[in-house]
């Protein structure tokens, strides 16, 4: 037992040295990059936010066209003009 206390307690140095050592550098990725390849990661994220606005913005125009024509589909269909209707005819008068 006293062997397999004494590497449990190795390992734990080893992994709070290693986080201490990590935390102390305090480098982030944007510091360790250099200020062109950080300057096309913008850009190109830039581009994907835009392409993503823009493909929203189609399926909305193309939604949008869908509904307006099923609405006229719709208003020349007598049987549903006449089941949606107004019954009361005497505000028309």
């Amino acid at each position: 037992m006293g062997k397999k206390q004494k590497k449990v307690t190795k390992q734990k140095e080893f992994t709070s040295t290693n986080r201490e050592s990590n935390t102390t550098s305090g480098s982030s990725l944007k510091d360790l990059l250099s200020g062109d390849v950080l300057e096309k990661l913008k850009a190109q994220g830039d581009a994907l936010v835009q392409a993503d606005q823009d493909r929203k913005n189609k399926e909305a125009e193309v939604k949008a066209e869908q509904q307006r024509l099923e609405q006229k589909r719709l208003e020349n269909d007598f049987d549903y003009l006449l089941n949606n209707s107004d019954t009361n005819w005497s505000k028309y008068k």
